[in-house]
């Protein structure tokens, strides 16, 4: 007798599915019943994939007028996402005709921890088992004289399904000879298939072990399709759907770690052997998840259980095995750099209070050496502290009238200090010279957060959330008390004099404190079945710092002052050597408050297979300056996210699905500093006569002297747009998804994002000009008062502002035009359109279409490919700024003023036009593995950066405008008229090709103590190709001379390294 069924594909590898018939026996919500000797056993086993699978099975169990006929099924029938930590399992008992059983009780069971919860059927014939935690469950069907057994491995953020069918009425004595699965699937191991996120999920014990890839969270963000490599200035952090690097969130167990300063990489810095799983959302994501325009990636811990497990493992990466032959260039020498890393982890788990408290607790020991040599100076870095995690999981209450409840504690603590010793150095005669001094960095911070789970009812769920991290970021220099310099003159940079960083930071600390509630209702046969997810979060950030020049100044010394024509414009110093003296002190504490609601609602709607996801998150922010007043204040922010998935197959073989939502991003600490705080910045300019003994400047005649900013604390009302409105963007997603054979999956995705606004800072001052010539006013005492940087406010560009100025400023016929200050607090309120303003609109916007083939780990091999075909253009990055390698998030220079946005628009440089991914693992035999990571990607394309021939503020920038002295073969050249070179149209880095190759040895052999060995070699970047991956972009200096190392390579892909490593485990 043939019966169908249908079963998914498990996202950890390979599924034993084992169903066994016993007696029947009787426990509660936790601890195991005692049951009665086991009947004959029937038993089948599912490789986890789509397809036929055929087992024999022995003669059907019959209980009571009831026969278990053994279809089990991990099948995409209807279920509900789980949140940041947990997973949950869903499943429904049916006759062999399909209709619902109710009153059937199913037991989930998790051996590693004590675990045991019921859930008793409805009309519907659906159990559900919410908030679980990952691990490897048994879910059990009990009957008055036997019980069928399924083990299902459940993911956080992830549902698993789970149908027992039982046989009932005639059918009771029937003899089945097999089963046969006939059904056919669709499910991904990276994502839910009732939601819409793009991305990846990984469980590091499983694809991770199989693959070659760095240890760390970027590079398994990297293997997700869509998702790009950061340009180096800013670590090489992931781009995520044409997103910069400055716009992701990173979760730690729910709790936000995301640097708060910048929004660049994580906060604190947490082990990744901490981690049990992976989960980057590269795009249509609920509404849970908010404050981000790029992607997600949530992190969940590791945890203890009832058995004592411990264990060690080593990755050791030596300079002796990398690859060396990098080249070098005029401007970067690195020939001689040398880096080791040294990384040992040791871990210990088990329980505390048996079924009640358990550990897990892991420490990092880490030996971290780099020689960083450059042009006249050399660095030899050591990072060697430890940093260590710990989880505390434990049972607070659990019986069937009040539900289930537990908690979690984690623990963080990343605090180090990395050591930089500075010496001179000869490029040309290769010899280290004397000590300049040495730099002590403190780094990290501790982490705690503490989840509350509750599970009240089969239909309710509760959780509450508190967190808190602390970072330090300082830098600590034994001579800061030296000048920092910088000689610009033979084209070239040169460091001079005794200092070993430009700017000195005794104070830079940054603390988040977060509050968070959810409450999950689920609702059956109310049109369709719904599960309502509500949440509240609130989060207070603070940033406090004290940073100068060292010394208190900078000089910068310049072959010529051309670019000085503002303050003489007969250009008296062309030709003579110039220095600038730069000065900057910026102090105090500052805070945000962030708040946000959320509401949205899985419908598994009337129509059959069909899901609806239908959301909308509200969001508060409030950004305060150093006196603690409120700059910047947005309520309640409206984002959306809705999304559909449809089967159009009874048997779930293929899925259509879309996504529409916004999001938004909040600002970052790092505006509250630069522009909400007392910051003092002026670069005045002086004849360079020559050079003192310890390379100070000789200074003659004074020039001029630009205020960048006048420092004191400043109105709010003078720093910000009176109408501005936040920083979101747009997103689209259509796909389908096809299952084939037993284990393969295909999909196609396209995917559509716009930037509809952003906020930068820009300048006034060219609109201030218009403004006069609009309404007849002295233009030339306009130009006096403001001349280029006079007042920056933060804004919405390509939009007109509202804002305060100083009455005092302004020219006497523009005061009265404005009706001068009846209030008398000194300050007089300005509109200026957009059209005076002259700034274009932000434009982002990013075209994919994605293409995807998977087969899960069976028959002793897995595969995993990816091609995206993209687009990414428009006049800003976002965020930050790789042109220049500009970290001030949402304070670049990309619509300071006009002129700098000539040539704006056009490719961005993480556009990659064409991108494929191949990874996969192949079992050679059972103590023999091999992996393999491939990387194909097209070139990022760039302009040339140089001085504006023709406005006279921007070309106060210096080489900021997309304008340089080209020859025809895009070659600087003195001879060469000013041209414009628009963003990505002269220069291209090369096609990125990278191999990866891992061997894994697990020997066959007793060990003491039930030691588990294994032993690993990871060899990166194979055929140790040299593609350049980033190229100078600047054409001029700012003195407007050319720059002839223009299109140098100043990165490239990483060289051959070979990492070697061993693991213990008991």
């Amino acid at each position: 007798m043939m019966v169908d069924f249908r079963i998914s594909r498990y996202s950890g590898g390979n599924v034993a599915t084992q169903v066994e018939c016993q007696g029947s026996g009787r426990g509660g919500r936790r601890g195991p019943g005692a049951g009665a000797a086991p009947a004959k056993s029937i038993r089948h086993m599912a490789v986890a994939g789509l397809g036929t699978v055929l087992a024999t099975v022995s003669p059907a169990l019959v209980v009571g007028g009831l026969t278990a006929t053994l279809l089990t099924s991990t099948a995409l029938t209807p279920a509900y996402a789980q949140d940041y930590t947990t997973g949950e399992l869903v499943g429904t008992v049916k006759d062999r005709a399909g209709n619902p059983v109710a009153g059937i009780v199913v037991t989930l069971t998790d051996e590693a921890t004590g675990f045991q919860d019921t859930s008793t059927t409805g009309n519907d014939g659906v159990f559900r088992f919410p908030r679980l935690r990952i691990a490897t469950y048994t879910a059990s069907v009990k009957t008055p004289s036997g019980e069928l057994k399924e083990t299902i491995r459940v993911q956080a953020g992830t549902v698993r399904t789970l149908t027992f069918t039982i046989a009932t009425g005639e059918e009771a004595g029937a003899q089945l000879e097999e089963i046969r699965v006939i059904g056919q699937a669709v499910s991904s191991t990276r994502k839910d298939p009732l939601g819409q996120e793009g991305g990846i999920v990984v469980d590091t014990d499983d694809l991770v072990a199989r693959v070659p890839i760095a240890r760390n969270i970027t590079d398994v963000a990297i293997l997700a399709p869509g998702v790009a490599r950061g340009d180096a200035a800013f670590g090489n952090l992931p781009s995520i759907a044409g997103s910069s690097v400055a716009e992701n969130t990173i979760y730690v167990n729910g709790y936000n770690i995301t640097d708060l300063r910048r929004f660049i990489g994580p906060m604190n810095r947490v082990p990744f052997e901490f981690f049990q799983q992976v989960d980057v959302k590269s795009g249509g994501f609920q509404a849970e998840f908010g404050r981000a325009t790029g992607g997600v990636t949530n992190l969940v811990t590791r945890r203890g259980g009832n058995e004592f497990h411990a264990g060690a493992n080593v990755f050791y990466t030596p300079d002796g095995l990398q690859s060396d032959d990098t080249p070098d260039t005029p401007d970067i020498f690195r020939s001689l750099d040398r880096q080791t890393d040294l990384e040992v982890n040791t871990w210990l788990s088990g329980p505390v209070i048996k079924d009640r408290l358990f550990f897990y607790g892991l420490v990092s020991f880490r030996d971290n050496q780099l020689d960083d040599f450059r042009n006249s100076d050399v660095f030899f870095r050591k990072d060697d502290d430890p940093i260590w995690g710990l989880n505390i999981d434990g049972v607070l209450w659990d019986d069937d009238e009040f539900g289930y409840h537990t908690v979690t504690y984690t623990h963080i603590d990343d605090q180090r200090q990395i050591i930089d010793d500075f010496f001179r150095f000869d490029r040309d005669t290769e010899v280290v010279g004397d000590k300049v001094g040495t730099t002590t960095r403190n780094r990290g911070g501790t982490t705690d957060i503490v989840k509350y789970t509750g599970v009240v009812r089969d239909w309710l769920t509760l959780s509450g959330l508190f967190g808190n991290s602390k970072a330090r970021f300082d830098d600590q220099s034994d001579v800061s008390d030296n000048p920092a310099i910088f000689d610009l003159r033979s084209g070239t940079t040169i460091r001079r004099g005794n200092f070993t960083d430009q700017i000195v930071t005794p104070v830079d600390n940054d603390e988040r404190t977060l509050w968070r509630a959810d409450v999950d209702i689920y609702v059956n046969n109310f049109f369709g079945n719904h599960k309502f997810r509500l949440g509240f979060d609130r989060e207070r950030r603070e940033s406090a710092e004290e940073s100068s020049f060292s010394g208190g100044t900078r000089f910068v010394y310049f072959a010529n002052g051309s670019s000085l024509d503002r303050f003489d414009p007969t250009g008296k110093y062309d030709n003579v050597e110039v220095a600038r003296v730069d000065k900057r002190t910026t102090g105090g504490t500052f805070t945000s408050i962030f708040r946000a609601f959320y509401a949205q609602d899985q419908w598994q709607t009337p129509i059959e297979r069909l899901t609806l996801n239908v959301g909308v998150r509200f969001e508060s922010d409030e950004n305060k300056n150093v006196n603690g007043e409120r700059f910047v204040k947005f309520s309640n922010v409206f984002d959306y996210r809705t999304g559909f998935s449809y089967f159009p197959f009874e048997d779930q073989s293929s899925r259509v699905y879309g996504f529409a939502g916004r999001y938004h991003l909040p600002i970052p600490q790092n505006t509250n500093v630069r522009l909400a705080g007392e910051e003092v910045f002026t670069e005045s300019f002086f004849e360079l006569l020559g050079l003192n003994p310890d390379e100070t400047p000789i200074l003659g005649e004074f020039i001029g002297t630009d205020e960048v900013s006048p420092g004191g604390v400043q109105d709010a009302r003078t720093l910000v747009d009176q109408n501005l409105s936040e920083q979101r963007m747009q997103e689209f997603i259509l796909g389908y998804d096809q299952a084939y054979g037993e284990h393969w999956t295909f999909g196609v995705r396209a995917v559509y994002r716009d930037l509809k606004n952003g906020l930068e800072d820009g300048a006034i001052d060219r609109g201030m000009i218009n403004f006069a010539i609009d309404n007849g006013l002295d233009v030339d005492a306009m130009k006096a008062a403001f001349g280029g940087f006079s007042q920056f406010i933060l804004m919405n560009p390509g939009r007109g502002v509202t804002f305060f100025t100083d009455a005092a400023g302004l020219p006497a016929d523009a005061l009265a035009f404005l009706g001068g200050d009846p209030d008398g607090d000194g300050l007089v309120q300005v509109s200026l359109s957009a059209e005076q303003l002259g700034l274009p609109k932000i434009k982002r916007r990013y075209k994919a279409l994605e293409f995807t083939a998977e087969r899960e780990f069976a028959d002793g091999w897995s595969l995993q490919a990816s091609y995206v075909l993209s687009r990414l253009t428009g006049n800003t990055e976002g965020g930050v700024k790789s042109d220049i390698g500009q970290t001030d998030t949402g304070l670049t220079q990309d619509f300071d003023t006009k002129g700098l946005t000539d040539g704006t628009t056009g490719r961005l440089p993480n556009d990659h036009r064409h991108t494929l991914k191949v990874f996969g693992s192949y079992q050679l035999t059972d103590q023999l593995s091999i992996g393999a990571n491939f990387l194909l990607q097209s070139p990022r394309h760039f302009g040339c950066l140089g001085v504006h021939p023709t406005d006279e503020i921007a070309a106060q920038f210096g080489a900021s405008s997309f304008f340089c002295k080209l020859d025809a073969n895009n070659r600087p050249s003195e001879t060469a008229e000013s041209r414009f070179t628009p963003r990505g149209s002269v220069l291209r880095s090369d096609w990125t090709r990278q191999l990866d190759l891992s061997l894994n040895i697990e020997p066959e052999m007793d060990f003491p103590g039930g030691v588990r060995p294994s032993f690993r070699i990871d060899v990166f970047n194979v055929f140790d190709t040299h593609d350049v991956t980033d190229r100078n972009e600047f054409g001029e200096f700012g003195s407007g001379a050319i720059r002839p190392t223009f299109g140098d390579p100043t990165g490239f892909i990483q060289p051959r390294t070979v990492r070697l490593s061993a693991r213990l485990e008991f």
